[in-house]
Formats: C-alpha cells, structure tokens, sequence
C-alpha cells in the first residue's frame, strides 16, 4: 500500500501529542513510538477510505506533530544512529517532497536491519522514488522486513509474488506471504487472501477458507470484501446461500460507493432476492454502479433503454451507455453499438463503424455478430473495410494499452 495515504488514525492521537516536549528526548521518544505504533491502523484505513487529499493531511500531520525545534531534536537523534528517528526523518522527508533525502534516511536505517526502514526502502524502489525504479530490489528489501515478521511487508512481498514482479511469480509463495499477514489481522492481505482463495482461475481454491478470511476484512470495515462476501453469500459457494445478509451486505459496500456491490444490489431488487422486488431501486443502483466505471451495469442501463424495461425508451440514452460498455471491452455492448450504427438507432448510420464494432465483438466470441458483419461487408467498398480494420486496431491498442480485460462473451 502507498505511504503518503497517511495516519488517520494517529489524528485521533494529536491532541496528546502537541503538548509541549521541545527539549524533553523522553518525551520525543514517546511520540516516535507512538506515531510509529499508529501507523498500521493508518495504512489500513487509508485502504478503507480513499482520500483525495491525502498528501495535504500528511504535511499538515507532520506540522503539528514535530515544531521546528522538535525536528531538529529528532533529526540529531538520526544523525546520532536511532533507527526509529532516522525512519521518521525519512518520512518527514518524502511527505515534504523530498524523496531523495527520504531514501537516503530509510536505506541508513535499513541496512542497519530495521524492519520499518526496510519495507520503507524496498517501497521506493517499486514505485520508482527518489531514485530508479528497480522491482528487484524492492522485491529483496521487502523480503527483508517480511523475513523479520512486518505484516505490510509480507503483504506487498505476496502480491510481488503473485504478480512476478521483481521475483518469478509464484502461485504458493504468494499464498504463504499473504496467509502471514492475514494471521497477524493485516486487514488489505485478509481480503485479498480471501479473493485468491475464492477465485475460479487458483490451483488452491478453498471457498471454506476465502469465506473466513473475507468475513474477518468486512467485519473491519473492508468495504471490497463485504462485496466479495456477500456475492458468496448469495451463491451459497463456501457456505449456505443467505441472501438477506447478502443483501445487507451488497447495501452496506454500495452506499460507500463500491460499484461492483452497487451493480449486484441491483440484481437483487431486479430478483427480489433479499428484499421485496423493485424495477425501480434496480435501475437507481445499476445507475450508480454504471456512473462508477461498471460495465456490466452500463450494458444492463443500455439494453433497458433501448427495450424500455423499467425506463423510457430511448435509444439515444441506450447508444451512450453501450458506447461506454463496449469501451471497456464488453463484447455484448460491441455488438450491440455495432448494429446500432447500422441501424442508426441513437447513432449516426455508420457503415465504417458498425463494421468496426462488430467486428471486435465477434473477435470477442460474440457469435451473432458473424452473420450481419458478412451481411455489412458485402455493401461496402474495399477502402471502407481497411478503415473499419484500422480503427478497430486502433481500439485494441488502446485497450491493451490500459489493461483491459473482456468478459465472457455470452
């Protein structure tokens, strides 16, 4: 996780902390390890909680936690060899801009073996500041600290594991680092353990396991893995179906803006699973989820207005929503958008277009694409077929280019 989404917790503590200890080291060395103590509980919040302004509450943190005579008291302690001073300058240091210093701190530290420093260092290394982006060696100084036991360590160490980033990707290896961190209550690896475990794609799926570690996140207030929780919950996959908690639980991560638990809160009024069926509270979710970047639901708000299911149709407000599903590579939306412009229903008739969406919807395994496509090409001239080519090419460039994954076609 990224340092500076900092201490939010640790705020709770200022009002003790800003009592006067200028030249008192004691009481300096109280609030190093305080602040030191807090910051676990600050990082796992920052993940629960994203925060806009994350770099301003840092430097304002840091203000009113260290004066100028504070820091330049903390500062002779690192210079005089505390480890736990000499990872605080650092901090300071990076909160401030001053990435370079900030490394120079941490890596005096680590090399001394300080855990905090090592895990601090190896941190940089990976996101490439105040010095070269280099994974290997964020992957050895993260190992380092996750060696002597740092959960947030053993957290990233996993997911360099399961990423190959840095060290060759290891399916078990990321299991057991993640497994280490979830079992000292790191809340981020609790959750993603809990996903690892429950996905289809995993040699070691355990839906058992991944329905414990994913309750053990949400009771913490993990908003992702109340969602992951609940969409088990509601298959009944690694427990008995409960749809009313799921339910409960889809609505609690919805209202704090998770859009894949908005898109399934959704499916469950559309259902009546959970609650009592209502078209309308489907549409108002779908209709959030969408506005958050979900394609599924952005292809569902589509197909509704253009049926006028549950909302006016209007097939102007359909072409919009599917445009933005199949941007994301949906290739339903594709096809969809494809005959769209065809038809010139909500778009303009387009026959480069249409051949263009098409197209990407049967290279997409969208079977009823082939049939209007070989219908499409036989009106066109040669000219007009090499543009739609080169601007489907174009769209796959862009959508590799991002990370794009499709779903399945169906």
């Amino acid at each position: 996780m990224r340092w500076p989404a900092l201490l939010f917790a640790a705020a709770l503590a200022i009002p003790i902390l800003a009592a006067p200890f200028a030249n008192a080291q004691t009481s300096l060395r109280g609030l190093i390890e305080r602040a030191i103590r807090e910051e676990e509980l600050a990082r796992e919040e920052a993940a629960r909680r994203a925060r806009s302004d994350a770099a301003d509450y840092q430097r304002r943190f840091w203000e009113r936690l260290f004066g100028e005579i504070a820091f330049k008291e903390l500062t002779r302690l690192a210079q005089d060899g505390d480890l736990q001073a000499q990872l605080m300058v650092g901090r300071w240091n990076e909160s401030h801009g001053h990435e370079a210093e900030a490394v120079a701190w941490y890596r005096r530290a680590a090399e001394q073996g300080y855990h905090e420093a090592q895990a601090d260092l190896g941190r940089m290394y990976a996101q490439g500041k105040g010095l070269q982006r280099d994974p290997a060696l964020a992957a050895e100084w993260l190992g380092k600290a996750a060696a002597q036991g740092l959960p947030r360590a053993e957290f990233e160490f996993g997911q360099m594991h399961l990423q190959g980033t840095g060290v060759p990707r290891n399916e078990a290896q990321a299991l057991a680092w993640l497994r280490k961190a979830a079992e000292q209550g790191h809340v981020e690896a609790q959750w993603k353990l809990g996903t690892l475990l429950a996905a289809t794609s995993m040699q070691a799926r355990n839906d058992e396991e991944a329905i414990r570690w994913l309750r053990l996140a949400a009771e913490k207030g993990h908003t992702q893995a109340s969602s992951e929780l609940a969409l088990m919950l509601a298959e009944g996959r690694g427990t008995p179906r409960n749809e009313a908690e799921a339910f409960r639980l889809f609505e609690q991560a919805a209202r704090q803006g998770v859009a894949e638990a908005q898109f399934h809160l959704g499916e469950m009024y559309a259902a009546g699973r959970g609650t009592p069926q209502s078209e309308s509270m489907a549409i108002v979710w779908w209709r959030k989820a969408a506005e958050h970047g979900s394609r599924e639901a952005q292809y569902l708000l589509g197909v509704r207005h253009a049926e006028g299911r549950g909302v006016p149709k209007d097939p102007f407000e359909a072409a919009w929503w599917l445009r933005k599903a199949a941007d994301q590579g949906d290739p339903r939306a594709q096809y969809r958008v494809g005959l769209a412009h065809l038809q010139g229903e909500g778009v303009a008739k387009d026959p480069v277009r249409a051949h263009q969406w098409l197209a990407l919807a049967q290279a997409a395994g969208h079977a009823e694409a082939a049939e209007p496509l070989k219908s499409l090409e036989a009106t066109m001239t040669s000219r007009q077929i090499d543009q739609a080519k080169a601007l489907a090419r174009e769209w796959r460039g862009r959508f590799e280019a991002a990370g794009g994954a499709r779903p399945a076609a169906r």
